[in-house]
């Protein structure tokens, strides 16, 4: 997929099942248009204990990877 050509990059309950969630929400942001959110819902608990919750940390170190513009939890 080329770079920034998504006007919306939405994943829901899948996060939490990738091996590098910082690399896959990388990936996320590579093919979004600027500004274009970036919608991460419902992660968590794995099965795979290596990726077993996807933290508020891991959230930072995506944000700041990407540069993102705000980042909010609910």
């Amino acid at each position: 997929v080329p770079d920034a050509v998504a006007d919306l990059c939405f994943t829901c309950f899948v996060l939490h099942e990738a091996h590098d969630p910082v690399a896959f929400l990388c990936e996320m942001a590579r093919v979004a248009q600027p500004y274009a959110p970036v919608v991460v819902l419902g992660h968590g608990h794995s099965q795979d204990a290596s990726a077993s919750y996807i933290t508020d940390a891991t959230m930072r170190r995506f944000a700041e990877r990407v540069g993102a513009v705000s980042i909010a939890a609910t």
